[in-house]
Formats: structure tokens, sequence, C-alpha cells
């Protein structure tokens, strides 16, 4: 009977130490990272993060500005669209979002659209240009579907700065992870 109870308690103790690290993330120096419910991220200790969801957005990243004469903060976002009942995958999500591209934002342009197999699943990344306001800007986008969530994270530049930022930019988004594809043991 003791054992039983020593088996349990060891169990118990596994899996609550599974539950608790299903997003570590290996962390570069001089970086940080964020653990959300559903996921988790990596970005450099000098970028500002916004959770608030004051913007919609589930989770804001931004750069600092160049100088003081820089308007634009290069910036990386997270949406997560709840897909329950709408019978969308990855195509037909990606669809709807690449045909939104030219509807909200001026001048929109896709430039590129592929999809990438990786170890934890399918995604789409989606490269496009456009004009909000005074600026011209490009955007990177990762399009996960995930338990019928859709996970859409963004990476914004100016399109003159885009080439400065994009190594940070894909590294920040390529440390992006999703708990469902990181850890199905329960």
């Amino acid at each position: 009977m003791v054992r039983l109870f020593v088996i349990l308690g060891l169990l118990l103790s596994l899996v609550s130490c599974s539950k608790a690290n299903k997003h570590k993330i290996a962390v570069p120096e001089g970086w940080k990272s964020f653990e959300g419910n559903e996921y988790a991220i990596n970005y450099p200790e000098t970028w500002e993060l916004n959770t608030s969801g004051q913007t919609g957005a589930n989770l804001l990243l931004f750069s600092q500005p160049d100088s003081e004469e820089d308007q634009f903060k290069e910036n990386i976002s997270l949406l997560i669209h709840d897909l329950e009942g709408l019978n969308m995958d990855l195509n037909k999500y990606v669809e709807a979002l690449e045909t939104q591209v030219s509807v909200i934002v001026t001048n929109g342009v896709v430039l590129e659209s592929k999809r990438i197999n990786s170890d934890t699943g399918d995604y789409q990344s989606i490269t496009s240009t456009g004009k909000q306001g005074i600026f011209s800007l490009k955007y990177k986008q990762y399009c996960f579907v995930n338990n019928k969530k859709a996970y859409i994270l963004t990476f914004t530049s100016e399109q003159s700065q885009f080439e400065n930022y994009k190594s940070i930019g894909k590294e920040i988004m390529d440390s992006f992870t999703i708990g469902q594809s990181l850890n199905n043991l329960f």
C-alpha cells in the first residue's frame, strides 16, 4: 500500500513538472522568454513586451527606436483566433488571410506565400507590403492552425528598414512554439 502511494506521488510530480515546463525553450544570452497559456516566445531584452490586449493582439513586442527621429517601432504581434465551429484548416485560413491583405492594408500586396514543414507541424509563411497612414510597411507572417485555433505571428517593419531587422525578426519568430505541439503526453 505504501509502495502504491510512493508510485502515485512520483507520477503526480512528473505530471506537474512536465506541465510546468511544457513551453521551455532555449533562451539566448541577452534575451527573455515569455510563456503564455498556449505558447512561448523568446525576444531580445531591449524589446518591449505588451500583453495587455488593448490593441486586440494577444502579444506585442516593440523594438527600440533607431533615433529620436524614428517614428515607427518595428514590432511582432500575435493574434489568436478561435476557429471552433468554422470548419477551417490551414489551407482555408491562409486563403482568407491572403485575401484580407488587400482589404485591410492600403495598396496591400502578397509578395510570397509558402508552406513550411517543421518538426512541430506545418505553417504558412506570408510576406506582404502595404501602407498604413504615412508608413510604407513590409510584413512577414507565420500562420499556424492548431487545436481549432489560428495563430498569426506577424513581424512588421518599415520597408526601408526591413533588411536591417529581418534577421532579428526571424530569430524571434522562429522561437515561437505552441504548447500542444510541444507536449502531447497528457
